[in-house]
């Protein structure tokens, strides 16, 4: 199979990390202006979440390293820090867009192999996931130049290619 590598869009990352910057000079500009405790606190709140903000983009930004890999061994995705997902424990995938944003929800055999992997912290976030139709583990391709139907279909198709060589012994594991 082709191998497929996907970075984050370089230009959104920049027109966020510019726009949290553009937030910062606002915060430092209504501390200038207004002096009242309401003003103070704003400009501050400002200035520390959309600061914030700016660090994670531009660190993004020059992040260099791929965000998702679809290759023979399976699919890995940053973001979803437990590792290849392998071929043999996909079942099924399907798309799904929350606020517009694009998602692919890969539907495994058995999801706990993959989240006991995660935190306490993420292992909730993933039951979350289940509770608004999401799968456990989807692939956010916000900010990516992928097709999640693409996506989907090559995941699909995949499996049910790998499948079918287990099935037969060709290409079997060990």
């Amino acid at each position: 199979m082709e191998r497929i590598v996907a970075q984050s869009s370089r230009l959104r990352l920049f027109v966020l990390a510019l726009a949290g910057a553009c937030f910062v000079a606002g915060g430092v500009f209504l501390l200038a202006v207004d002096k009242s405790p309401e003003g103070t606190l704003v400009g501050w709140m400002s200035i520390v979440f959309f600061g914030g903000c700016t660090l994670v983009f531009l660190w993004q930004l020059f992040d260099t390293r791929p965000r998702l890999i679809i290759d023979d061994r399976g699919v890995w995705d940053r973001t979803l820090k437990v590792g290849v997902v392998e071929w043999h424990d996909i079942s099924d995938a399907y798309v799904k867009h929350i606020q517009g944003n694009p998602f692919v929800c890969i539907a495994l055999r058995d999801p706990t192999k993959y989240t006991r992997r995660l935190s306490p912290l993420l292992r909730r976030m993933a039951s979350l996931n289940r509770a608004l139709g999401f799968t456990e583990l989807s692939l956010n391709l916000t900010g990516t130049d992928l097709d999640a139907e693409q996506i989907r279909e090559l995941i699909v198709k995949e499996t049910v290619v790998r499948r079918g060589r287990l099935t037969t012994g060709w290409g079997r594991r060990p």
